[in-house]
């Protein structure tokens, strides 16, 4: 008879583009001027809460542009 196996459902940490330091530094970054309360531990969590503060930008009416001085 065979053997059951646990079935692997790929929960492994994603491949990135951006080398393990690179990913630490941008989230470090990040954090550093944020109260604990805001940071974020992982890249996902980072383009969340950068898709987040985009979102919230547009909808009070700031865009990139306005920022530049453009």
């Amino acid at each position: 008879m065979s053997q059951n196996k646990t079935i692997m459902w790929g929960f492994e940490e994603p491949d990135y583009i951006r080398g393990k330091k690179h990913r630490k530094f941008l989230i470090e970054q990040y954090n550093r001027n944020r109260p604990f309360s805001e940071h974020v531990h992982s890249m996902e969590e980072l383009n969340r809460a950068l898709l987040t503060n985009e979102i919230n930008d547009l909808k009070n009416g700031n865009s990139i542009n306005k920022k530049a001085g453009t």
